[in-house]
């Protein structure tokens, strides 16, 4: 109850701002290029990274694909067009698991978005499709299509606003998306357990509701990527992201015996901090594993490590649904807003 008010006092100010945005009193920039929002209305967790990986995986093969992120946590400021060459510490550590699954797009980061797009516009002329990871609420800058993410454990209907729950504005804020995916799904649904969630999110009729869970592949080596064989070591899983129920739910599955470390979200780790994990829990007896996210910030570090097995796991978003649909309507887009542009 302490918190209630300050909830009371969150949920007018962003109210009032998304009502300036709502009636035109605000203007928001929608580019000529294809435009799609990846987001969600709570503080992390939905799984915006890997559903914006998946999007890359079904479009990178035919479209010249952009990726503008935040940067979060950074060391550099302002607009910047990533390399092979960047690592966490210029670009962040999502914009970075970008540059290494998909060298064959281009991955840039700017804090300003309405900024950055512009200047992808003029600098990158060529691309098709711009996946702004997280932004939905950043009404500046609008897109052609909005994608929201809400976890089937913790839905934003059943959430508050900060700081009584996470959620970053009021939830009747899901009626700006397109899509909304129920994501983290515990296996296939059956069509009952569908229809009630449905029931209960109350779609506007534009709105397509889709259905995701996770695969999680082998462990690889960090370095490498190699896979790692099974070594029946006690499992030590080192984590600096929103929520690690999944992943340690995965690795307990079979019995294995799993040493959860929990880092907030986004964690820099420093040399201290890897020291004393590799010191604590040695090769002999403990299997170190990491996410992916975390995997690019101790790479940054890879000469404290040079003989361990450390392993990444790596995952995969897969859609219940038939989401043919889905892509369909951005490949759609793209193809006119190109001939609008290029005329």
């Amino acid at each position: 109850m302490l918190l209630y008010p300050f909830s009371i006092l969150y949920k007018v100010i962003t109210g009032l701002r998304n009502y300036l945005y709502n009636s035109g009193t605000k203007a928001s920039y929608l580019s000529p290029v294809t435009t799609v929002i990846i987001g969600n209305l709570s503080a992390g967790g939905t799984g915006k990274t890997p559903h914006t990986a998946w999007l890359i995986q079904q479009l990178r093969q035919h479209y010249k694909i952009v990726t503008l992120s935040r940067g979060y946590k950074r060391k550099t400021k302002g607009f910047l067009v990533a390399d092979h060459r960047s690592d966490a510490a210029q670009i962040g550590d999502e914009p970075a698991e970008y540059v290494q699954r998909f060298p064959g797009i281009t991955v840039t980061v700017g804090e300003d978005r309405v900024s950055a797009v512009r200047q992808i516009e003029t600098l990158l002329p060529e691309t098709d499709i711009i996946l702004l990871d997280d932004a939905f609420q950043h009404r500046r800058i609008d897109a052609h299509v909005k994608v929201l993410l809400t976890t089937y454990d913790d839905p934003f209907y059943r959430d508050k606003v900060l700081p009584e729950g996470r959620l970053r504005e009021a939830a009747g804020g899901y009626k700006r998306a397109d899509y909304i995916i129920v994501t983290k799904c515990p296996g296939i649904l059956s069509a009952p357990e569908q229809e009630a969630v449905i029931r209960d999110i109350r779609p506007c009729p534009h709105q397509k509701v889709l259905f995701s869970r996770y695969n999680y592949y082998p462990p690889v080596h960090i370095m490498t990527g190699a896979p790692l064989p099974a070594s029946g070591k006690i499992i030590v899983a080192v984590s600096g992201i929103a929520n690690s129920r999944h992943l340690l739910e995965h690795l307990r599955r079979d019995g294995e015996v799993v040493i959860d470390i929990s880092f907030k979200d986004h964690y820099e780790y420093t040399p201290e901090i890897i020291r004393k994990l590799l010191d604590t829990y040695p090769e002999d007896h403990y299997q170190i594993l990491l996410t992916r996210k975390d995997a690019v910030k101790w790479q940054l570090h890879a000469d404290l490590f040079p003989d361990r097995n450390i392993g990444v796991i790596d995952i995969e978003v897969v859609f219940q649904d038939n989401t043919d649909t889905f892509i369909q309507h951005i490949e759609q887009l793209i193809q006119y807003n190109n001939e609008q542009r290029h005329r």
